[in-house]
């Protein structure tokens, strides 16, 4: 699920052997970048460490600025077609949930029944909300399933978009911290109680997901130190998927 989807003209770009990803939180900027090697699965060619910041939530000029200073240092050696990022934000500037349409909604009309809610949910108008849904499947309930929403003030999408712009980066993709973090534990390979115990930069991944999680795996990569480059890692993902 995005927030902002990859135009078509940039699906080629999708083809490329490398994807850069990066988490936007409070207090850091942590960027990386993937490779697909000859065997097809992926590998983390660049792991930017952030640099040591003040304790707490910092500013959003601050924040955004590190972003630009970040992206221009990781580019300045990159041909400018390769200057493609995919950002994951954190939840507490996003918004998520389930919807319960009514019988019979055309997509159109699902589509808008949704952006309300996101809207309401972030307490801004319909027009200031960007969103993305995915109806899920429901044995008990087939003809009318459930729609899972994530969303996002369209004010920090546009920020975000600009600073990139600014760097000399394109931003195909926005998503959520936690989308991004699950598309990386399920596409991650080997065992995964063990990658807790590795550096981030020997993990190895697949494009597509090797394994499902369940909620005590969940809360323990929550809870893990490498968080920031699970999140970081599965952005760079959803631009090889």
């Amino acid at each position: 699920m995005r927030l902002e989807q990859i135009p078509e003209r940039l699906r080629a770009w999708r083809r490329r052997t490398l994807a850069w990803g990066a988490l936007l939180d409070d207090q850091r900027v942590l960027l990386v970048s993937l490779a697909v090697q000859s065997t097809g699965s992926v590998r983390v060619a660049t792991l930017e460490h952030p640099h040591a910041t003040p304790v707490g939530p910092q500013p959003a000029q601050a924040r955004e600025g590190r972003l630009v200073e970040r992206l221009r240092a990781a580019g300045a050696q990159l041909p400018r077609r390769e200057r493609m990022l995919a950002l994951a934000l954190h939840h507490s500037r996003c918004g998520e949930g389930v919807y319960q349409p009514p019988p019979q909604l055309d997509p159109g009309q699902l589509a808008a029944e949704v952006q309300l809610e996101a809207a309401q949910a972030l307490g801004v108008q319909p027009h200031e909300v960007g969103f993305d849904f995915d109806v899920q499947p429901d044995r008990d309930d087939v003809a009318n399933p459930p729609v899972l929403w994530m969303a996002c003030r369209r004010e920090d999408l546009q920020q975000c978009a600009e600073q990139a712009r600014h760097a000399g980066w394109q931003l195909p993709l926005v998503e959520p911290e936690h989308q991004a973090a699950r598309r990386a534990a399920s596409c991650l390979r080997g065992d995964a109680r063990l990658q807790w115990a590795q550096s981030p930069q020997d993990w190895q991944f697949e494009c597509r997901p090797v394994r499902s999680l369940d909620e005590a795996q969940w809360r323990a990569w929550q809870a893990a130190p490498q968080w920031g480059a699970l999140v970081a890692c599965g952005a760079a993902l959803g631009l090889l998927a």
